[in-house]
């Protein structure tokens, strides 16, 4: 029994390497294309994001050699996958056209997230994955990091930057709050100051991401006495960083001038318009108007882009999952599907044990908070990722003696 044990741990580690290789893979494609840019190698852009493409194949082919069972489930989810968006596609032929512009991203989907997703629900034990994904996360940053020094706004744009370098911060900060190891405090520190130089979704994803990560790790040791003692010494303190907060911000600002950049996020700040919706509120009540007027009507996959893209040109998606649902599949069937969702998440996020709790609240932070301002699903590879997360086992299965 004991060697069926370890067994099961080797197994996961595996796996657990594989998906942590998921999480870096956009961060890496894309600065990769960064790097060699900025090295004056531009024509070498697509190489050398092919090379991440044979990072993942490698990492995924030696665990599939070791684990061919799993084989199978990734081709069972891969089928199940592409069966969908064929049906999509014979029955909404308007939205064909999407197929060819979203090619990469659905490429991504097909070649990395869903076998990543048919892994991640095939998991029982998620305990040790956060300590796992450490190395990948220091990686990941100082990855990051330099391909930001070697012109990443520039090439692909801030708001990308903080959305790709969000996992490994949050990762950082979850081993940090688990083992106390002040590197890893260190490097969230740093992390963090460079996702101030992202976009506002980023920081509010990690901000989020903190308070799931808290829950998922002290829910269980808090009490009312313990209330009690924490609220007498953090209400004063909060007060006081609020009254100091200004001054936080212009150092902070002053800090970036000095090296030569500028934050939109801090700029915001200064200006108390972190929470601004900018043009997402002309967006939003024209998805609106039309999930009004269109209480049951499906459109399919895809099917928000011809309707937004009537309204405004230079607009391409809701910036909204549960509106873009909603326009794809009727007010009733996509209310469904975003309830459904949410429900499934919360409950996952509460009923588990800690081991997935803290998967849960970085992924699923960073999905949610990206997918409620931004971007689309049919997309974001990550959600494929949560959506295994989600459907795997909420409780680990223990082997008796």
């Amino acid at each position: 029994m004991l060697s069926i044990i370890k067994s099961n741990k080797a197994s996961n580690n595996l796996a657990f390497i594989v998906l942590g290789v998921a999480i870096f893979f956009s961060a890496g494609t894309y600065g990769a294309k960064a790097i060699v840019n900025g090295l004056g190698m531009g024509d070498l852009q697509e190489r050398a994001s092919l090379m991440i493409y044979l990072i993942w194949a490698l990492v995924l082919i030696k665990f599939l050699i070791i684990h061919f069972n799993y084989a199978f489930k990734i081709i069972l989810y891969e089928l199940v996958y592409l069966g969908v968006m064929y049906i999509n596609y014979r029955l909404f032929p308007m939205t064909r056209d999407y197929y060819l512009e979203y090619e990469m991203n659905l490429r991504q989907i097909v070649v990395v997230f869903i076998p990543s997703m048919a892994i991640a629900a095939n998991i029982k034990d998620f305990d040790g994955f956060i300590e796992k994904l450490r190395p990948i996360a220091i990686i990941g940053s100082v990855f990051m990091i330099f391909s930001f020094a070697m012109g990443y706004s520039d090439l692909v744009g801030e708001q990308f930057f903080g959305v790709q370098i969000s996992p490994f911060a949050l990762i950082l900060l979850a081993n940090y709050l688990l083992y106390k190891r002040v590197t890893d405090l260190l490097f969230t520190v740093i992390v963090f100051f460079f996702i101030l130089l992202g976009g506002r979704q980023s920081l509010i994803s990690v901000l989020v991401g903190f308070c799931f990560l808290y829950y998922s790790i002290y829910i269980k040791k808090i009490s009312l006495n313990k209330i009690v003692k924490y609220s007498i010494i953090l209400i004063p303190t909060i007060l006081f960083l609020y009254l100091l907060f200004p001054f936080i911000i212009d150092l902070i600002s002053n800090i970036l001038s000095a090296f030569g950049y500028e934050s939109r996020t801090i700029s915001m700040l200064k200006g108390s318009e972190l929470m601004d919706t900018s043009t997402r509120e002309v967006i939003y009540d024209a998805a609106t108007n039309y999930i009004q007027d269109n209480l049951f009507t499906i459109q399919g996959l895809f099917g928000d882009r011809s309707n937004i893209r009537s309204e405004f040109s230079y607009i391409v998606y809701p910036h909204n999952m549960v509106l873009e649902l909603m326009m794809d599949f009727g007010f009733v069937y996509g209310g469904i599907i975003s309830l459904a969702f949410f429900i499934l998440f919360f409950y996952s996020l509460i009923k588990c044990y800690q081991g997935k709790k803290m998967i849960l609240s970085v992924i699923g932070s960073i999905v949610i908070c990206r997918l409620t301002v931004s971007s689309s699903f049919m997309i974001e590879g990550l959600f494929y990722f949560l959506l295994g997360l989600l459907i795997s086992n909420n409780s680990k299965v223990i082997l008796k003696k």
